[in-house]
């Protein structure tokens, strides 16, 4: 439901969505879970279409951390979660991290 609300243009009410999505999977699959990343990256997402470029970069982090722990360090997954990161780090000022 938070994706299909960011889709359609309600940020405020995908993060609503995604807030209370991850906090239910980590209550009942745990803090170390895939589903929680998932979850996690899109909160990334949607907090920088919202222009909260730190509190994105919190949650890309986030996301990485669980899936270089639960995959293969060269899974896609991972990949992506830190080409988010990548992008995020220039706007926070961070451009040599970036690169």
């Amino acid at each position: 439901m938070g994706v299909a609300r960011r889709d359609m243009g309600n940020l405020k009410q995908a993060k609503e969505y995604l807030e209370r999505a991850l906090e239910i999977q980590l209550k009942k699959l745990g803090p170390e879970h895939t589903e929680g990343a998932h979850t996690s990256r899109g909160l990334g997402d949607v907090q920088r279409e919202l222009g909260n470029l730190q509190q994105a970069k919190e949650y890309y982090l986030r996301a990485a951390e669980i899936r270089l722990k639960q995959l293969e360090t060269q899974h896609t997954d991972g990949a992506h979660t830190h080409i988010n990161l990548g992008a995020e780090e220039p706007d926070l000022g961070g451009l040599q991290q970036a690169l």
